[in-house]
């Protein structure tokens, strides 16, 4: 389970911005690992999810 941990940190961006909702890029990892979470709770790995905080960003600044 380290190793899955671990590997998933790597592919992570590391920026620890939260926006996954995990507090930091380790502790998604760590989620990814049991099965908790999904890289793709990432919002850099989806597509939709950037979208969608750009589209919420946007409509703040206007």
């Amino acid at each position: 389970m380290r190793q899955l941990a671990e590997d998933a940190l790597a592919s992570l961006p590391g920026l620890d911005c939260g926006l996954c909702g995990a507090p930091t890029c380790r502790e998604l990892a760590r989620d990814v690992s049991v099965g908790d979470a999904s890289k793709n709770d990432c919002v850099f790995f989806s597509k939709s999810r950037l979208q969608d905080l750009r589209r919420v960003y946007l409509r703040s600044k206007a």
